[in-house]
C-alpha cells in the first residue's frame, strides 16, 4: 500500500493480535478467547525516517484475569513499505 503524506512517501504499518482460551481450570476446557485491546492505533502511517515505538497492547481472560500480550515483527523507518506487528 502507497499513500502520499506531504510529498514524501510513507509506510503503512498494520498491528494484528490473536489469542486463545487461557488455562485449564481442570474442570472444563477454556474456549473462550481473551479481549485484547491496543494501547495505539491499530494502522499507522508515519514518514521515512520518523521515529516508530509500539504502544502494546492488553489483554483479560474470563478467567484469567489480566494476561501478558507479546508483539513480533519489526519497521524499518527508512525503508519505504508495510510492516506487519503480530
Amino acid at each position: 500500500m502507497r499513500q502520499w503524506f506531504r510529498g514524501f512517501l510513507v509506510g503503512t504499518f498494520v498491528v494484528l493480535l490473536t489469542a486463545c482460551g487461557g488455562k485449564d481450570s481442570g474442570t472444563t476446557p477454556d474456549t473462550t478467547a481473551p479481549v485484547i485491546t491496543l494501547n495505539g492505533e491499530a494502522s499507522i502511517m508515519l514518514n521515512v525516517g520518523n521515529t516508530y515505538t509500539e504502544a502494546g497492547a492488553s489483554a483479560t481472560d474470563d478467567r484469567d484475569s489480566t494476561v501478558a500480550v507479546t508483539t513480533s515483527g519489526s519497521v524499518d523507518v527508512n525503508t519505504v513499505g508495510s510492516y506487519t506487528i503480530a
